[in-house]
């Protein structure tokens, strides 16, 4: 399905755990699409994101979510 998207690199948002079992890397590279993840830095805001505001009921930083895609599009994605 990634594939049939025209993607040719998908960005990787997810939880540090998640990214660690490469399961969303893996699908990508089974229907041939690079992917890319976060630098730490971008993983950071990413983590604060979802733990400390998503799942604590708080309104997302939106400009910080936006700074993490920027990168990811820096990166092709």
């Amino acid at each position: 399905r990634v594939k049939k998207s025209g993607a040719k690199k998908m960005a990787i948002l997810a939880t540090e755990g998640t990214i660690q079992t490469h399961t969303y890397q893996a699908e990508c590279e089974r229907q041939g699409v690079a992917s890319a993840i976060p630098s730490p830095k971008g993983q950071k805001s990413l983590m604060d994101i979802i733990y400390k505001e998503i799942k604590a009921g708080k309104p997302a930083n939106m400009v910080a979510f936006m700074q993490v895609v920027e990168e990811m599009k820096e990166k092709g994605c």
